[in-house]
This record gives C-alpha cells, structure tokens and sequence, in this order.
C-alpha cells in the first residue's frame, strides 16, 4: 500500500476542517484553496437572498465576510462540520445585513429572490406580495431553530432529503425530523 506524496502546496486533497487548521495558523495557501472550495455557497447564498442584480456585489461581499468570520471561529471539536458552521456564518451575515438596510430605511422591505418578476403580477400585487413573503420569512426565523431554518431554505428551494444531508454533513434521518418539525411549528400558527 503506497503513500499519496503531496506536493508542498497542494492543498486539495485536505477536508475542510484540515484547511481551517492551516488557516489559523496564517497559511494563506490553504486559504485559498479554501475559499475556492467555497465560493459557490457563498455566491449561491448571495444570490437567495438578492433581489436584484446592483445589490447581489453586496451581498457577495457580505457573504464573504460571513465565510472568513467561519474560517477564523470555527471550533471543531463541537462536533459541527466546518461547511455547516460556514453556511450558518454566511447566512447570519446577510441577515445581519439585510436587517441594517431595513432600519436605514424604514419603508425597504427585506429583498427576497422569489421570481415574481417573471409572474407577469403588476407592481401593487408585487409589493403586496413581497410584504406577505418578507413577513412569512420573518415569522419562520422567529418560530424556528437555526437548523430547521435551514433546511427549510433548501427545501423551499427545490434540494430532496438526501440532497440537505449532504450539504449538511447530517444524517437523512435528522432532515427528515426537521421538515416534519418546520412544517408543523408554521402550521399551528400561533397555537403553542
């Protein structure tokens, strides 16, 4: 049985977790190779929570940040993969975010990548209809766990159960458990 002899700075075939150790101790190599690795959540983040494509570069750059606040935090013996933790770092960024451009301006809902554009709806429908969304949003982060939350989104957003595990670094099993938990806190509207 042979050994896998890396080159000095290939940094690919190291996990996640690996790469953020090296991280911590100021490698900027793995950095980048964990960045990289990266960059598609943190765009794809970005771009579920854009409404347009002028404030998508802001949210791509708040998104990053979240990612290196992950990078330079995160705590591996909780038990929590480092991809969870990063997802979890990015999404508060943004909503962080999202919740400083709503007190600037008292009258901006929160954007939401909803495609009603493409519904064809007039502008009155739309405001209406992002103001339901933005309020249905809002009552799901208070109803639910981070992690019901989550997996919630990528529900929402079209992933199967065994899509979410992977992502997740979870079992289907915990997924699962948590559709069931989210659909049912959201459906007794108010009655716990």
């Amino acid at each position: 049985m042979g050994f896998y002899v890396m080159k000095e700075n290939d940094y690919s075939a190291y996990s996640a977790e690996e790469l953020q150790a090296f991280c911590s101790q100021k490698n900027s190599a793995a950095l980048a190779e964990l960045a990289k690795r990266y960059l598609p959540l943190v765009k794809s983040r970005a771009l579920y929570w854009s409404a347009g494509e002028g404030e998508y570069d802001d949210l791509v750059q708040e998104a990053y940040l979240g990612f290196l606040s992950a990078v330079s935090s995160f705590d591996g013996s909780v038990g929590v993969s480092f991809g969870y933790f990063a997802k979890m770092c990015v999404d508060r960024a943004l909503l962080n975010y999202q919740k400083t451009l709503a007190k600037t301006n008292a009258h901006q809902s929160i954007p939401l990548n909803d495609g009603l554009q493409a519904a064809g709806l007039g502008p009155e429908a739309l405001a209406i209809l992002r103001a339901d969304l933005a309020n249905a949003n809002k009552e799901a982060l208070e109803k639910l766990s981070a992690f019901e939350y989550e997996v919630m989104s990528y529900y929402i957003g079209g992933y199967k159960i065994k899509e979410i595990s992977e992502l997740l670094s979870v079992s289907s099993k915990s997924v699962d458990n948590a559709v069931r938990r989210f659909k049912q806190k959201l459906r007794n509207d108010g009655q716990n």
